[in-house]
């Protein structure tokens, strides 16, 4: 060699020195069993009379020759072999491990947000079913390699690992598509929600009114001609007066054709997180999000028994919002700050529980 130490070869038919020599060496009790073992499968092993240092490595190295085949395994102390194959194969096996499983959860999350037909979620879960397949192809294939180095394992383990990332890729795709379509019916509701707190209803007409279309009125100068209005949309009853000024409306809501009350869970009127949507340019609390209510007290008397609303302060009116037709919330009239908001939210009047 050209360190100048001697080399040894040990055989089946010739184990004299082996365990001499294997003692003189940086071996593991897992790697001395592993040459013994080579040996007694028919392998010639050669190997140094004593450790090798390199710069500042030092250990020892062997080769384990198959005397059938002619297929040689280049060991190095700790069980890599001489190239750099084995870090290079573990380093793609725990990337890929986390490509697959990322790219997976990712995908799982997407589904979980975007109200798609069931066979989209279909597809979604047999991707990720056959990236879980692709990942432990690709790990038999590792451990087949580590165990043999046999380069034909190698190659299996490239090939399964080329497929984990297309299929990784492809998730990667499908999760980014579907939070898309997420994001853009996001935008879509807060932007309607903003066209429909700039357009109120006419009670009496049901009509429409914007500034280009609400009528111009002249006062009329005989009180007995002035027809009684209810500013609340979906609202009936009559108002209370103290000195010229509306204080409260007693409530009751268009409900199949009928006038209904209205019931609250519980007695707390206090503002919950994500109840109301703020305008960002004002800070106000919009005119399209409030308090839940319900026609029906069997609906909320779990949450608190069942209150009837009997009147509500001027500031705020009754609308129905969502897809359930029995469902109303109590929202400001005109954009107003917080606090304000929760102010006239305490000064309505309740009955029950019932």
């Amino acid at each position: 060699m050209e360190k100048g130490i001697e080399l040894h070869q040990f055989d089946k038919e010739n184990k004299e020195g082996l365990e001499e020599t294997l003692g003189k060496l940086s071996l593991s009790d897992s790697e001395k069993y592993r040459i013994k073992q080579d040996i007694e499968a028919g392998h010639l092993i050669t190997i140094p009379d004593e450790d090798v240092t390199i710069g500042s490595w030092t250990g020892t190295g062997y080769i384990s020759l198959d005397k059938t085949t002619g297929a040689g395994a280049y060991m190095i102390s700790g069980s890599l072999n001489g190239g750099a194959k084995p870090v290079i194969a573990t380093g793609m096996a725990i990337y890929a491990l986390i490509m697959e499983f990322g790219s997976a959860y990712f995908l799982i999350n997407a589904l979980s947000l975007v109200l798609v037909p069931g066979i989209i979620k279909l597809a979604g879960v047999a991707l990720i079913m056959q990236g879980i397949y692709v990942i432990n192809m690709m790990l038999i294939a590792y451990i087949d390699y580590m165990a043999t180095h046999d380069e034909a394992y190698f190659d299996q383990f490239v090939n399964w690992f080329l497929k984990s990332g297309l299929i990784s890729s492809i998730q990667l795709e499908c999760a980014y598509f579907l939070l898309s379509i997420f994001w853009v019916a996001e935008a879509c509701d807060d932007e309607k929600e903003e066209n429909n707190a700039e357009v109120e209803t006419d009670p009496e007409t049901n009509a429409e009114t914007t500034p280009e279309n609400t009528p111009e009125t002249t006062p009329d100068t005989n009180p007995e001609t002035i027809p009684e209005t209810n500013p609340v949309a979906g609202q009936t009853g009559g108002e209370e007066e103290n000195a010229g000024e509306v204080v409260s409306k007693t409530v009751s809501v268009d409900y199949n054709g009928a006038s209904t009350s209205v019931y609250r869970g519980g007695n707390d009127f206090s503002i919950k997180p994500n109840e109301v949507k703020i305008n960002k340019s004002t800070g106000n609390v919009k005119t399209t999000h409030g308090v839940s209510i319900n026609v029906d007290p069997n609906n909320v008397s779990k949450f608190g028994g069942a209150y009837k609303i009997e009147s509500i302060p001027e500031g705020l009116k009754i609308v129905q919002r969502g897809a359930k037709p029995e469902h109303f919330e109590i929202v400001p009239e005109y954009e107003m700050p917080l606090e304000e908001f929760q102010n006239l939210l305490n000064q309505i009047e309740i009955s029950g529980p019932y």
